[in-house]
C-alpha cells in the first residue's frame, strides 16, 4: 500500500504558538490547496493574508493518497476516501469507511504530534474544503476526550453518514427484525439508550443521543468506544461552515444538512452562505469570516 505523503507544511513567521491542519478537496493536493489558500487576501485591498494575520501559526496541508476511484471508473486520484456517486452522497456509503478510518487515524497522529511538541489542543484548528471538509469533520468525532481543539473550519463540503446521525438524533433508529436482534447496537428505544453489544466498553452506560451519535461514527469505522456516559468533548469544539449558494458540485443543501445535524448535537456552529459563490471559498469575504471565527476561538 502506498503511504500517505508527507504533508505540505508552512512554518510560522514568528514563534510557533498555534497550528492549523487543513485538508484539500478531491483530486487536489496539499501544496496546491495550501499555497492558494494562504495567498488569498482577507480584504478588498489584498492585505493581509491568512498567514500574515496569524504569524505564529504553523499551517499543515496533508495530501491524500493516490488511489483508484470508483466514481472515476478506477482512475487514480488523490482522495481521502472512495465514493460511488458525485450526486448522491448516501449511495454505497460503505465504500467510504476504509478511507475515513485511515484518514482519521492519520490526522489524529498529526494533531497528537503538535500537542506533544508543546502546542495545546485548544490552539489547533482543524478543517478542510469539499472532500477535505467531509474527511476532517468525521475525524473530529474520533478524537480522544483530551483533544478538545480550538475550532473547526469547513468550506463547501458535506458530512458523511449524516442520515444515520439524523436518525439517531430524531429517535428514528430503525428496529431490526427478530432474527437480527442480537446484532442491534441499540438496546432501547428510550431517549437514553444503553449499548447492548457484549464487546462494547459502553455496556451498561446510559448515553444521551449526542453521545450515541458519536459512538456510531466511531464504531462505524472501527474506532474504540469513548467508554463514558458524559457527552464527548469533541461536541464542545466551535465550528465554522461556509458554502456557496451557486455550488453545483456540492449543492448548498449538503452544507445546510451538516449545519443542522451539528447544531442538533449541541455544537456551536457559525454558518455563512455566499450568494455568488460556486464550489470554492469566497475571496475575500469567507477568508475574512474565517479569520474572525479563529480569533474568537482563540479568545474563548
Amino acid at each position: 500500500m502506498v503511504s500517505i505523503p508527507v504533508p505540505h507544511t508552512i512554518e510560522p513567521q514568528r514563534t510557533h504558538t498555534h497550528t492549523a491542519i487543513l485538508l484539500h478537496g478531491l483530486g487536489s493536493n496539499g501544496a496546491k490547496f495550501g499555497n492558494e489558500l494562504l495567498a488569498a487576501p482577507t480584504s478588498a485591498d489584498k492585505s493581509p493574508t491568512l498567514q500574515e494575520t496569524f504569524p505564529g501559526m504553523k499551517f499543515i496541508f496533508p495530501t491524500a493518497r493516490r488511489t483508484r476511484s470508483t466514481v472515476f471508473k478506477r482512475a487514480k486520484v488523490n482522495q481521502w476516501f472512495d465514493i460511488f456517486s458525485l450526486d448522491d452522497k448516501t449511495e454505497r456509503e460503505e465504500l467510504e469507511i476504509d478511507g475515513l478510518a485511515e484518514t482519521s487515524e492519520f490526522i489524529r497522529s498529526l494533531i497528537t504530534a503538535e500537542v506533544e511538541s508543546g502546542i495545546p489542543a485548544k490552539c489547533i484548528i482543524l478543517g478542510g474544503l469539499s472532500q477535505g471538509f467531509a474527511a476532517s469533520i468525521y475525524t473530529l468525532f474520533t478524537l480522544d476526550s483530551h483533544l478538545e481543539l480550538g475550532g473547526y473550519v469547513g468550506m463547501s463540503g458535506y458530512f458523511p453518514f449524516v442520515g444515520h446521525v439524523e436518525k439517531i438524533m430524531s429517535n428514528e433508529v430503525e428496529e431490526n427484525n427478530e432474527e437480527d436482534d442480537d446484532d442491534d447496537i441499540f438496546g432501547s428505544e428510550d431517549d437514553d439508550v444503553i449499548f447492548d453489544d457484549e464487546e462494547s466498553t459502553t455496556k451498561g452506560l446510559a448515553l444521551s443521543k449526542p453521545a450515541q451519535a458519536v459512538e456510531f461514527l466511531r464504531e462505524n469505522i472501527g474506532f474504540p468506544s469513548i467508554a463514558s456516559s458524559a457527552d464527548p468533548d469533541c461536541l464542545k469544539i466551535p465550528v465554522f461552515l461556509g458554502h456557496g449558494v451557486l455550488d453545483e458540485k456540492l449543492p448548498i443543501r449538503h452544507g445546510e444538512m451538516a449545519r443542522d445535524v451539528l447544531e442538533s448535537l449541541g455544537m456551536d456552529v457559525t454558518w455563512r452562505q455566499y450568494r455568488d459563490l460556486d464550489h470554492w471559498y469566497k475571496i475575500p469575504d469567507e477568508i475574512k469570516d474565517i479569520v474572525t471565527f479563529i480569533q474568537k476561538c482563540f479568545n474563548r
